[in-house]
């Protein structure tokens, strides 16, 4: 029998990889972090939101919410069982399979309309993909190629306005016209370095039916502020 998809859900990043470093070696003996009554409450508190972003993409309701928090708490408190759960693993994988379905038909159907709405903005063109365009600065650098190497700011943002990664506050990054997904590199086809532009993608062209969880759900719309810093000509 596969696995329990909970156990993926539930344990794999209670503690991620990327808060873990190694630690230096010392003749001291190791002294307990001093954690005071709220600071404990605040790092409880985090990692509930670390468990949280794996169930995301389930799109759980208020109550459905509420009945897993409830075997968690029954479960971390070693309380008497209300349900035997490696009796329902098998609902369990179903449940988690058809709500992910559930959740994914929703997003990209919202995701659409979302697409629809930006594509009727003053100055926006879409084009035969999908992709809706609008151009804020006009640049008076070189265009790319598929060929060649970019060096781009760019702010990404969900259909509700949620960040999901951004180069603004840092160095801008430098990448190959073919590495990024489809939407990103048609944008930036259209812009002369220098320029500046707004795309939105729909999810077709984007991370599609996989996404990218938990940030980016399956059948999510995207929308990208980009900014053409350089074109680095292949051979360069």
């Amino acid at each position: 029998m596969k696995k329990l998809l909970l156990v993926l859900l539930v344990v794999f990043l209670v503690i991620p990889a990327w808060a873990q470093s190694p630690e230096p070696k010392s003749d001291k003996p190791s002294e307990p972090a001093s954690t005071d009554a709220g600071d404990e409450d605040k790092i409880l508190y985090s990692i509930g939101m670390l468990l949280a972003r794996q169930v995301i993409p389930l799109g759980l309701d208020s109550r459905q919410v509420e009945s897993m928090v409830e075997g968690l708490r029954d479960g971390a408190l070693k309380n008497e069982p209300k349900v035997d759960a490696q009796a329902y693993a098998e609902k369990v994988q179903t449940f988690v399979t058809e709500q992910i379905k559930v959740a994914q038909a929703k997003e990209k159907d919202l995701s659409a309309a979302y697409v629809v709405e930006t594509a009727k903005r003053p100055g926006a063109v879409q084009t035969d993909s999908g992709l809706v365009y609008e151009e804020l600065e006009v640049g008076e650098g070189d265009m790319p190629t598929m060929e060649d190497r970019v060096r781009v700011h760019y702010h990404g943002t969900l259909r509700d306005g949620t960040v999901f990664d951004s180069s603004l506050g840092g160095a801008p990054a430098e990448f190959s016209m073919s590495g990024v997904v489809r939407c990103f590199s048609e944008g930036l086809k259209r812009m002369k370095a220098g320029g500046k532009a707004r795309i939105t993608c729909p999810s077709d062209i984007a991370y599609g039916e996989r996404g990218s969880p938990p940030k980016i759900l399956p059948g999510a719309a995207l929308t990208f502020d980009l900014e053409l810093v350089a074109v680095i000509a292949s051979g360069s």
